[in-house]
């Protein structure tokens, strides 16, 4: 015996009641939009990523379907990938650190330096608790790795015996301590300090130069 089912191309339409309210697709698309972004927090408890994946959320990006869900992937990734600290290059008032997979956001980046700072201060020998003197730490991206001088922008360095010595001059985050003993942070986006009750307040210096 054979059965035969009969399919209709044309599903019957969803019948609604006088109480449903229409709402447009622009309408249907923020709301899976607000969903996805109150799931995110739970990857983000702790750590330089902190928060990351919220605020990227928080740019309004419209994240739909499969794209939504690679951002999120990728930004889980990126919240459990440790900064690798290549190489450090130190003189008398200031130092070099080669770093890969930096936090990307300001707030990260000064989370990150804040939770590090004692670790790296004493294994790398930074008299960044010495008064009176100013000392700045310069983080670079350490990119493709070491190259020769060539003619693009480049720092070099002299510890080095080598002509390959040399990286793309890339400043992601510089921490400066004044002689008063401030902290003081720069990034691309913006400049704070760091107050008496270790609060991290953004500010303004018109002679700043990166």
């Amino acid at each position: 015996m054979r059965i035969i089912l009969l399919i209709s191309s044309r599903p019957e339409p969803i019948k609604r009641t006088s109480n449903e309210k229409h709402i447009s697709k622009r309408e249907c698309e923020q709301i899976l939009f607000n969903e996805f972004r109150a799931l995110p927090g739970v990857f983000s408890f702790y750590g330089q990523y902190k928060g990351l994946i919220v605020e990227m959320f928080n740019m309004r990006v419209k994240l739909i379907g499969i794209t939504a869900f690679a951002f999120i992937i990728v930004a889980i990734i990126a919240f459990f990938r440790p900064v690798d600290i290549v190489a450090v290059h130190s003189e008398s008032d200031a130092s070099v650190i080669l770093v890969k997979n930096f936090p990307y956001i300001d707030k990260g980046k000064i989370n990150w330096w804040l939770e590090n700072k004692s670790n790296i201060t004493s294994q790398y020998h930074l008299p960044l608790s010495s008064p009176g003197n100013f000392y700045r730490v310069s983080f670079l991206d350490f990119g493709d790795g070491y190259k020769k001088l060539g003619k693009e922008d480049r720092i070099c360095f002299d510890d080095m015996k080598t002509d390959v010595n040399c990286v793309d001059k890339n400043v992601i985050f510089s921490v400066d301590k004044n002689v008063d003993g401030q902290f003081f942070f720069h990034t691309y986006n913006g400049q704070y300090r760091l107050t008496a009750k270790g609060e991290v307040q953004e500010y303004k210096d018109n002679f700043y130069v990166k």
